[in-house]
């Protein structure tokens, strides 16, 4: 027995990831756009526990959870995503990229929202910042 239904989303979990006033993007290799850091809970994980993992295992930075923000769907044509975002404050910027993603960097509020090519990440940064 399939315990979730192929038309049934996978969670991904994203952080907009602060730091100094700044914020933290990562270009993803496998999408090849410059996105939040984040990815896919794994069985057993809370979405806590996987954004935590997720953004050490992509930023090598440790992050404190703050609120969450938004939730998005995502039809990739063969599976469906529900992309949830939080905000994060990192607690050390020893910034390098692992994972999947090739790149970290750290810019502006103003520079990430004109950086961010992932077109939910850049949802995601214009109801935060509008929110501000």
């Amino acid at each position: 027995m399939e315990l979730r239904p192929k038309n049934h989303p996978a969670p991904a979990v994203a952080a907009i990831v602060k730091y100094d006033g700044n914020v933290i993007l990562a270009y993803s290799n496998l999408k090849e756009i410059w996105t939040l850091p984040g990815g896919y809970v794994e069985p057993g994980e809370s979405l806590e526990e996987a954004l935590i993992r997720e953004v050490k295992e992509e930023t090598n930075v440790d992050v404190e959870i703050e609120d969450f923000l938004v939730s998005y769907p995502l039809d990739l044509g063969d599976r469906r995503v529900i992309y949830i975002v939080f905000t994060a404050m990192a607690k050390i910027a020893d910034v390098k990229a692992g994972g999947d993603v090739s790149e970290v960097d750290i810019v502006s509020q103003k520079k990430a929202l004109e950086k961010a090519t992932g077109p939910l990440a850049r949802r995601a940064l214009e109801k935060w910042m509008n929110q501000a």
